[in-house]
């Protein structure tokens, strides 16, 4: 897995992923961005990969396990807000603000009004589910994120599913409802 702020990287990629030029990146909230954490960042960024999966795990070998559900609790700068069920861990500075902007950039153009699974089994637009949604393409910066999500959560990115942004302005909202 390439770093992608190394020397001779993409100049605009690098841009995107350096945390110190993440304050030019335009649309960085600047409060974010002042409480962004180079160091954290980086310790993140140097997580060994996670190995892909075999053959064997992906016909069925791999489980979710104890030691998985707890990896992410288990990096250095994790803080557990809870450790019931489900398991809630912050990673603070895990994104640079410069991905964060890259990712909304990524996201903006393909947004759309989110849809809800209706009980035929279809997708549809519905009043219970007011946001909009876009899955962004993916792209170098995003592989990146890919492979450190799953680098600090201990799973194969082949049991990953693919970002899903959302976006919820002032009053919009997700009605309580049953996955």
């Amino acid at each position: 897995v390439g770093r992608y702020s190394d020397a001779g990287a993409d100049p605009a990629v690098a841009a995107i992923t350096d945390p110190e030029g993440a304050a030019a990146v335009a649309g960085t909230d600047a409060e974010a961005a002042a409480a962004f954490s180079p160091g954290l960042h980086a310790l993140y960024k140097a997580l060994p990969p996670q190995p892909p999966a075999t053959e064997a795990e992906l016909a069925g070998g791999w489980a979710f396990s104890e030691a998985v559900y707890d990896h992410a609790a288990r990096l250095p700068a994790a803080e557990v807000l809870s450790w019931a069920e489900p398991r809630l861990v912050l990673l603070r500075s895990f994104l640079s603000p410069g991905e964060v902007a890259h990712l909304v950039a990524a996201a903006q153009p393909a947004l759309e009004r989110s849809q809800v699974l209706a009980a035929n089994e279809t997708e549809e637009v519905n009043d219970v589910r007011t946001s909009f949604g876009a899955w962004p393409k993916l792209d170098p910066t995003l592989d990146a994120i890919y492979n450190r999500i799953h680098a600090a959560v201990g799973v194969p990115r082949e049991f990953g599913e693919d970002m899903y942004v959302l976006n919820y302005k002032l009053g919009q909202r997700y009605d309580a409802h049953n996955d």
